[in-house]
């Protein structure tokens, strides 16, 4: 679930920037809770992190007694921080360390306002209000050249396709670096 509307009273509406945060969020619990394909449970006895120390059990609230969102709100917003981040990958089971490129780039997507942004706050109103006057006019080669620039704005301050479009070619970017994987047989199950 999105930080935001976890919180008692959200800051914005519901919004698909919440619905990408949800997608960002399963991504990670799928390649921590997993040890690779067909559903393998990571053995985390055998880990060097344990469980309890993973960003998901702590998402979770695992070990701890009486939680409310509010914790679990906080918990999410202290691993995708800017000094945390790279723990969340060091998370990551091994088999997905192909993938914790994108991880980085859908999550720079996200979450760039909880770093640089939220100290210049009147300054990227300012730089909002210039992009989207451009962006009106612009032509659509001149928009896809925008779209870094918009990227250094919060999400809630993007245009959708600008967000969207970003996402995509994350995922193209890291479809193409993957290894090409033999097809797994399964047990008839």
């Amino acid at each position: 679930m999105a930080i935001d509307r976890m919180k008692t009273k959200p800051k914005f509406p519901h919004s698909y920037f919440h619905d990408l945060e949800s997608i960002f969020y399963v991504v990670c619990w799928t390649c921590i809770l997993y040890s690779g394909p067909n559903s393998l449970n990571r053995d985390f006895e055998s880990e060097v992190t344990p469980y309890l120390e993973t960003a998901i059990a702590k998402w979770n609230g695992d070990g701890k007694g009486n939680i409310t969102l509010d914790d679990l709100a906080s918990a999410k917003k202290y691993t995708i921080g800017e000094d945390e981040f790279d723990h969340l990958l060091g998370d990551f089971a091994p088999y997905f360390d192909d993938i914790k490129e994108f991880a980085q780039s859908f999550g720079d997507l996200l979450f760039i306002e909880l770093s640089r942004v939220a100290r210049a706050r009147k300054t990227v109103e300012e730089k909002k209000a210039e992009l989207d006057k451009r962006f009106k006019t612009a032509s659509p080669d001149e928009k896809k050249r925008m779209y870094d620039d918009y990227n250094t704005l919060p999400i809630y301050m993007r245009p959708p396709i600008v967000t969207l479009n970003t996402l995509r070619a994350a995922v193209e970017n890291a479809l193409g670096s993957m290894a090409e994987e033999e097809e797994v047989k399964s047990d008839g199950v």
